[in-house]
């Protein structure tokens, strides 16, 4: 019986339409893939393409690396398909480039077929979570009051 009411469905496949997929557009890995991000720089090169595209110059100036080392790991990323050029932004000059997908997925099987570098891919996302909260931490104490008395750090878990 319903008495004016409607009936609301709270399950998980009612929201499958509403509910973005974070993964929609994330590349899956593969062991040869996976070869093409297990690298510190790399990562930090595909991370800033995620969020805008550039060139080698600007990737080299924003990372603080080589014009050479920084192409050298684009051309890898794009030999693995982690990022194309962008020939509406580029000239006869110079290559722009961005990310082709927004982020990956680390599939289970690899911890069997590639120990070692899922590995350290994993520890290169966890370097890359460390270096941003880092940053955070020493941008704390220039907020503005209200945010600081909004934030909280403990050594407690929740």
């Amino acid at each position: 019986m319903n008495h004016g009411t409607e009936e609301h469905d709270d399950t998980p496949e009612a929201h499958h339409d509403t509910v973005p997929d974070p993964f929609a557009n994330a590349a899956v890995l593969d062991a040869h893939s996976l070869r093409g991000l297990a690298h510190p720089l790399r990562m930090r090169v595909y991370q800033l393409l995620q969020k805008t595209p550039a060139t080698g110059k600007i990737v080299a100036e924003r990372l603080g690396v080589s014009s050479a080392s920084a192409s050298y790991h684009l051309r890898q990323l794009e030999t693995h398909g982690f990022i194309r050029e962008d020939p509406a932004l580029g000239t006869s000059r110079e290559r722009w480039w961005r990310a082709a997908h927004s982020g990956f997925r680390l599939p289970e099987s690899l911890d069997t077929e590639a120990p070692e570098l899922t590995t350290a891919l994993r520890h290169t996302v966890a370097a890359g979570w460390t270096e941003r909260l880092g940053a955070a931490v020493n941008e704390w104490s220039a907020q503005p009051e209200g945010w600081r008395e909004a934030q909280l750090m403990s050594d407690r878990t929740l």
